[in-house]
């Protein structure tokens, strides 16, 4: 028996309601920071699961696009189409995790996260540029 799928939009409310309760607990004095640094675990895997799947279909989507054009190449011959159709295991392989193909999803799944993460730290720089400059003593 297979478990249901987690809705992406539910689990993203759900770590909102979780921060959101950190929050009211910090502002009553609380400290929790186990479960915020778990929160931002969470997070951080979601974001990378994320990053993932967006890699997976931008390389699914240019390999469909390969293929077609191999067996638009072959025309009427079947056994060109028949080599093509047999050699997809390996080809698949190398589209997902070979270095050298610029489309594959190992080099998309980095560039995303790469991406992400320098979003994250201009974000971070804007932030600390904003910052008041604390006074010498």
């Amino acid at each position: 028996m297979t478990s249901p799928k987690p809705d992406p939009k539910a689990v993203a409310q759900d770590l909102r309601t979780l921060r959101e309760f950190v929050q009211e607990v910090e502002r009553l004095g609380g400290r929790m920071p186990d479960l915020t640094r778990a929160l931002n675990r969470l997070q951080w895997a979601l974001d990378t699961g994320a990053d993932l799947v967006s890699a997976a279909e931008e390389t699914r989507g240019v390999l469909s696009l390969y293929v077609a054009d191999l067996h638009r190449a072959c025309g009427d011959d079947f056994v060109c189409q028949a080599h093509i159709d047999r050699a997809w295991q390996a080809r698949n392989v190398a589209w997902v995790l070979s270095w050298n193909k610029r489309e594959s999803v190992l080099r998309l799944f980095l560039r995303n996260i790469l991406r992400r993460l320098w979003g994250e730290l201009k974000s971070d720089m804007k932030d600390a540029a904003r910052a008041p400059i604390p006074a010498l003593p």
